[in-house]
Parts: structure tokens; C-alpha cells; sequence
């Protein structure tokens, strides 16, 4: 069993700035993640932020219709859900989400009302056995949560080894998610004439 370590850092020097670097991935004494962010994925740009405002390109209000549904699901179900969708959004690698469902898991039933959490291979093949999933190796595990760290996801906690901050816009310890897509109709020439 992995012991958890920490390292106690004055007050006076927090900072939404890295403090350093480890393994070539920035370390954080506060979570980066309290103002909107923007990921690139591929040929599209998401913002992701706590609210939620439709505008167009022109910061105009746009109307839109929605469509929802609600399906109630245990605690497994809803990370497998959970999981699927993200990972098709962020357009991440099937090591990614082998590493995020566990920890989501780890988040639901460690990180209750706070922004970090401890996270190391122990703790994802634990939660892997609690999902029913394989096990996953430490080349995973690292190559999962490096990922993670590039898309956003997490970032590493000054606190000490295996401790992250959580991008609450991302991943919470809450009990429903709802995943909006946005569809567009392409607009032809002849179209925008008659607007």
C-alpha cells in the first residue's frame, strides 16, 4: 500500500502560476482551473467554464431548441456513462479513459467537497476491481494521467506525490451530468441572401 505524503508550503507564496515543474508537467499550489479555459481538439475549440451561455459568433443571443432526457443510473453506470461521452469530447485515447474511470470513481467516493484529490496506481487498480474493469499497468496508469494533466483534467497538487488538483468544470463529486450538443445547419450562399 502506496503512503500518502505531503509537504506543507507557506501560505504567503500561493499563486494560480506553477510553482515548478516535475517530469516536465507544471505543479500548482492553487487550482488553475477557478477561470474559463480553452482546449483545442483537432478542428475545434471548447470552452469550458463553471456557466453555461449560448451566444453566436457575434456575442449575439441565439434561440435554440433542446431536447433532454434524464435516466436515473447506480454509481458505476453513471462513470461508464460519464466516461464514454467526455472521452469522445476531448477526443481522448482509450489509455486516457482507462485511467479516468477510476478516477472518477476515486473522486465520487474520496474528494467530497474539495478541489484535489490522492490518486496513485494502488488507488485506480482498486477502483478498477470495484468497476469490474482489468487491471491497468504503471505504463498505462502514467501515460493515462499525463493526458489527463495535458487536457486539462488534472493538475499536479504541490501537496506532494499523487496528489492532483480537480478541473471542477470537468470532473466533480456530484450525482448527474448533463451533456449538451449543439447542432448547426450549414448555410448556403442562397440562404444567406435571404436573411
Amino acid at each position: 500500500m502506496t503512503k500518502k505524503r505531503e509537504v506543507t508550503i507557506p501560505s504567503s507564496i500561493a499563486s494560480l502560476q506553477p510553482i515548478a515543474k516535475k517530469h516536465g508537467k507544471d505543479v500548482y499550489l492553487d487550482n488553475p482551473f477557478v477561470e474559463s479555459f480553452s482546449v483545442e481538439v483537432r478542428k475545434k475549440s471548447l470552452t469550458v467554464a463553471a456557466g453555461l451561455s449560448v451566444t453566436d459568433r457575434d456575442n449575439n443571443e441565439v434561440n435554440v431548441g433542446a431536447v433532454a432526457t434524464f435516466q436515473e443510473v447506480d454509481t458505476e453506470e453513471f462513470i461508464k456513462i460519464y466516461t464514454q461521452n467526455i472521452k469522445h469530447i476531448f477526443e481522448l485515447s482509450g489509455t486516457a479513459k482507462k485511467v479516468l474511470q477510476p478516477l472518477m470513481l476515486e473522486i465520487q467516493k474520496t474528494a467530497k467537497n474539495v478541489a484535489h484529490v490522492y490518486f496513485s496506481l494502488s488507488d485506480a487498480q482498486k477502483r478498477n476491481n470495484e468497476l469490474g474493469l482489468d487491471a491497468i499497468s504503471k505504463t498505462t496508469f502514467n501515460r493515462g494521467m499525463n493526458e489527463l494533466i495535458e487536457n486539462y483534467f488534472i493538475a499536479i497538487n504541490a501537496k506532494g506525490v499523487n496528489w492532483y488538483w480537480i478541473n471542477p468544470s470537468i470532473l466533480f463529486n456530484g450525482d448527474r451530468i448533463r451533456f449538451i450538443k449543439d447542432y448547426r445547419i450549414k448555410r448556403t450562399g442562397e440562404q444567406l441572401k435571404l436573411l
